[in-house]
């Protein structure tokens, strides 16, 4: 009898570890988790097994849902018997035939939104219901060579640089003018880099290249665009000094104003006042004030 239980016991911890529920439906995912770049296709993986449980009358239902296993939004829905299984909603499509016990979602042009947990729930005619664990979905910033152009550095030395970004950022190799890597790289973010390669020659073309998922990626710049971009810097340049010059002037000029106007209004008071005393009023034939003839007798005595 121990050894009937024991072997039950065991039986049931191995389907557990396997995905079996209670009513004998299977559900597994190809992996726990998915990796897709950002504008790219990515694939959440979902198989089942029916079991003993004969459906070929019955009907078959798969539910796509996202952060909750129970209560999280349906992103796709269909079941054999509807014949819906084909049609697209939105960018999610089923690519598996349920017939084949294959649930696999397509989710088209992967945005950084799209980053989640998934769950596959399949519902047999009946009962028999089961849902997965949940598929971790990454998506990823896309490998790609974003520009090239001329730099120069602070102590003048004219470097050819390439921005690269990826999550994380490949690494670059320099193919022309000769095959050799980066010799000063520039962490911009975690997202984006700068590779950079000394300007020895100016007779040639520069070009940066990096591997992706879809191929090898190139950027070139030749040297007439080296010449004309140094020359743009510095007409560039010139212009900027010429714009500083003529905005400092313009600023001592305002100062001057308003150190004119400020002088002006500050005096004008005093020289209405000054008027104001020196202004006397004229009597004509009538006496003076009291104040003013009591002075002209002092000054007959």
């Amino acid at each position: 009898m121990s050894v009937m239980m024991l072997c039950s016991s065991l039986l049931v911890f191995i389907f557990s570890l396997r995905g079996v529920s209670a009513s004998g439906v299977l559900v597994v995912y190809a992996n726990k988790s998915a990796e897709v770049a950002q504008g790219e296709d990515g694939l959440l993986h979902c198989r089942f097994d029916k079991g003993k449980k004969e459906t070929d009358e019955g009907d078959i239902t798969v539910i796509w849902r996202s952060e909750d296993k129970h209560t999280g939004p349906i992103i796709f829905q269909c079941s054999k018997n509807s014949r819906n299984c084909s049609r697209s909603v939105g960018r999610f499509s089923l690519v598996g035939n349920i017939e084949n016990d294959n649930a696999s979602l397509l989710i088209t042009d992967a945005r950084m939104s799209d980053a989640d947990t998934y769950f596959c729930r399949v519902e047999l005619t009946g009962s028999d219901k089961y849902t997965a664990e949940g598929l971790n979905l990454k998506v990823t910033k896309p490998r790609k060579l974003h520009s090239i152009f001329v730099r120069i550095d602070e102590n003048g030395t004219t470097f050819v640089t390439c921005i690269v970004i990826g999550d994380p950022p490949p690494s670059v190799m320099w193919v022309e003018p000769n095959l050799t890597a980066a010799s000063d790289v520039d962490q911009l973010s975690s997202y984006a880099t700068l590779s950079s390669v000394p300007v020895q020659v100016f007779n040639v073309t520069y070009t940066c290249q990096i591997s992706t998922s879809k191929g090898i990626q190139n950027l070139s710049i030749s040297s007439t665009s080296l010449c004309n971009n140094m020359r743009s810097d510095n007409v560039t340049n010139n212009q900027y000094d010429w714009k500083l010059i003529l905005i400092l002037i313009l600023m001592c000029v305002l100062i001057l104003v308003g150190l004119a106007v400020a002088t002006f209004a500050l005096r004008r008071p005093r020289e209405g006042k000054k008027e104001e005393i020196e202004v006397q009023p004229t009597y004509g034939n009538v006496l003076p004030p009291p104040r003013r003839q009591q002075r002209m007798n002092i000054y007959k005595e």
